[in-house]
């Protein structure tokens, strides 16, 4: 039988013995730098030794000292202080030894040294600190601008790689393809092994590693985008005579990207990016065009008129967080406007200063995440000038003299307007009368001497913000009509009312200027003459004892106002009947006086509603006139086709006149009726929406 021979089987152990042939666990090993008799390899002999500074046998036991021992990057022993004092641990002296040492909390509790054959080399009382004792030789490669750079190398050993990048000159650029906005083609890049070219400025100091890209502007704005996850990036754009590019933001961007808007469309230009640690890493990079700063092309040179919102700016993506646009409207006479808007149109009638019939040269600057790209130059528009007119309907047409009627100028084209001036001149008198209103409308109670059936021209101008009053338009014609026919006002002529001696009742409409009012009276159940009853008071109201009807008597009434120098008739013949006897009738003398009362019927107060423009989009333009004296607001409700209501808001009212815009508040397209209140009055208006 064969049969294995146990021991130690490692030739490197000390007890390895040649003859066995089965390990059985029992090899032991010399100590790092000695021979297996406890002899140094090489040279003499370290000893490091912990003592209790003050021999009060505490030194160890409370772990205060911590310290390690290595050969470079191998350790050789460590401890907490929790050997006996003055133990001593043994090394060879041509060894590279590092002793670090922390005192943890009792100052100067150890003490140490360190020998190398009997004599004391390094010595301390606990503390922090490190240090080096022998010969300590780390080959490798000590070039920083090799791509195997080794920093913890002490002697170069001649294995330094040269850089291998490309780009890493100028001269090398990799040439970047321009993308539009919103488009990102990226390429991926490197520093590793790049080295810190003459060309770039290096605007924080130092001589940083880079590697060079190359742009060929196709607009004035441009975007570079870089994403890294592995160093810091700082960006440096130079025109091709090696010049820093003043634009802002441009030298330093973390992991992000760098915009400039002042570049010459067709020049190219060179892109440093620079590894602000100096350590090589990895990155993707793009450029994208940024649109143009400039009206759109289709636009220039076109008269705007003024409303609604204008899309003046080529660009359409400003719509970004940090986004906007500044535009400066520039006449060549007054101070150039300024105006800052979220998008990249402007509703014109809102930029204070612009005036209607001026030309400006519109110059524009619009920004993408907060950073603004230089305008291209100027383009001129033209805002169209004021149509300072009567509205077509009140042209050589008759509008009916009441205290709700007025006539409309042209507003709408009218840009940036405080009021209106209105020359009104009677053509039979030849009065004049100048009336300046805060909307479009002009009451015809507001014209000197207004008289019924009388020719009048009207001729407007517009007032712009800061008083300057522009032209006046031709003059134009418009009628008063004839004294209206006026009669007893329904619920006292119904078939199934019948009235008290002591009731009051009243002819409709009233009549603007009427001095006083005739009631012609005939009996028409028993014979009697018919009577004329003039209340004498100038109003349209009167007690039925007081025209003289009798108590159970069928009457025929018709009435007609009184105004000066006007023919007059009477209306409507109405049948009123009187309850009989029994009734008491009130002493004359003890009835209270009837005060002049208007009746403001439905129809009425809508007569005085206009809502332009109808159809709508966005907004419409709310007009009242004729509201009570004591009217502080008026409220506007929009409801759907099912009697939904979808909005509502109170408006002030200035006087007797509301002119106020209404945002829609993004309601869909379709109908809707809006309910105007003022006071104890409802009209209700149609309105259509179309987007």
């Amino acid at each position: 039988c064969t049969y294995g021979i146990p021991g130690c089987t490692d030739a490197t152990a000390c007890n390895y013995d040649a003859a066995a042939t089965a390990n059985d666990g029992s090899c032991t090993y010399a100590a790092t730098g000695f021979d297996c008799n406890g002899d140094c390899l090489v040279g003499t002999a370290y000893v490091f030794t912990i003592t209790d500074e003050y021999s009060d046998g505490m030194c160890c036991a409370y772990g205060n000292g911590y310290y390690t021992l290595t050969d470079g990057s191998t350790l050789l022993n460590s401890g907490d202080g929790q050997f006996g004092a003055g133990e001593t641990f043994t090394w060879c002296s041509d060894q590279c030894i590092t002793l670090e040492f922390l005192e943890d909390n009792y100052p100067a509790e150890q003490a140490w040294t360190l020998t190398a054959d009997g004599v004391v080399i390094g010595s301390g009382d606990g503390g922090t600190g490190t240090t080096t004792y022998g010969t300590c030789v780390i080959p490798g490669c000590t070039d920083p601008a090799a791509t195997n750079y080794d920093p913890t190398a002490t002697v170069d050993d001649g294995s330094c790689i040269a850089p291998a990048v490309p780009n890493d000159t100028q001269a090398g650029a990799e040439l970047l393809t321009m993308t539009a906005f919103g488009t990102c083609t990226s390429v991926s890049g490197t520093t590793d092994g790049a080295t810190d070219s003459p060309e770039s400025v290096n605007l924080y100091g130092g001589a940083f590693i880079d590697v060079w890209y190359e742009i060929v502007a196709t607009e004035a704005g441009v975007r570079i985008a870089v994403v890294t996850s592995s160093m810091d990036c700082m960006l440096e754009l130079l025109d091709d005579q090696g010049n820093l590019v003043a634009a802002a933001d441009n030298s330093f961007v973390l992991e992000g990207e760098i915009l400039f808007g002042n570049l010459t469309p067709g020049d190219s230009y060179f892109l440093s990016v620079q590894d602000y640690n100096n350590v090589g890493g990895t990155f993707d990079i793009c450029a994208q065009e940024l649109p143009a700063a400039e009206v759109y092309v289709s636009d220039i040179d076109r008269i705007y008129p003024c409303s609604g919102y204008r899309g003046l700016s080529a660009s359409t993506f400003v719509s970004v967080a940090g986004g906007g646009t500044d535009w400066t409207f520039d006449d060549g006479v007054n101070t150039p406007i300024t105006y800052s808007t979220q998008y990249s149109s402007v509703n014109l009638d809102l930029v204070p200063g612009i005036q209607s019939g001026t030309t400006y040269d519109v110059s524009i600057v619009p920004f993408y995440n907060n950073f603004g790209v230089t305008s291209q130059g100027t383009n001129e528009i033209t805002i169209a000038a004021p149509s300072t007119g009567l509205k077509a309907q009140y042209i050589n047409a008759t509008v009916v003299l009441s205290q709700n009627a007025y006539v409309r100028c042209v507003q709408f084209s009218a840009c940036g307007y405080e009021s209106f001036d209105w020359r009104i001149t009677d053509m039979v008198t030849g009065v004049e009368s100048n009336v300046n209103t805060p909307g479009d409308l002009l009451a015809l109670t507001s014209i000197t001497d207004v008289t019924y059936g009388r020719e009048y021209t009207a001729e407007i101008a517009v007032v712009y913000d800061g008083g300057v009053v522009g032209d006046y338009g031709a003059p134009q014609t418009f009628f008063t009509g004839a004294v209206p026919l006026i009669q007893l006002q329904s619920p006292f002529w119904s078939s199934n009312t019948t009235l008290t001696l002591s009731q009051v009742i009243r002819a409709t409409p009233k009549v603007y200027l009427a001095t006083d009012y005739e009631w012609s009276v005939e009996r028409t159940d028993i014979t009697e003459l018919p009577f004329v009853y003039t209340r004498g008071l100038a109003v349209r109201a009167a007690r039925v004892s007081d025209i003289g009807l009798s108590a159970g008597g069928t009457y025929n009434i018709s009435i007609k106002p009184i105004v000066p120098n006007q023919t007059t008739d009477f209306g409507i013949v109405r049948e009123a009947i009187v309850v009989g006897a029994g009734m008491v009738q009130d002493d004359e003398d003890t009835s209270p006086e009837i005060a002049e009362e208007t009746v403001v019927k439905d129809n009425v107060i809508s007569a005085a509603v206009t809502m332009y423009p109808n159809p709508a989009k966005d907004f419409v333009t709310l007009n009242i006139t004729g509201i009570a004296e004591g009217t502080d607001k008026v409220l506007v409700a929009i409801f759907n086709t099912v009697g939904q209501l979808v909005q509502s808001e109170q408006i002030p009212a200035d006087g007797n006149y509301v002119n106020s815009v209404v945002t829609l508040n993004g309601l869909a397209e379709g109908m809707y009726n809006v309910q105007i209140t003022v006071g104890n009055t409802v009209s209700t208006e149609r309105m259509i929406i179309q987007k």
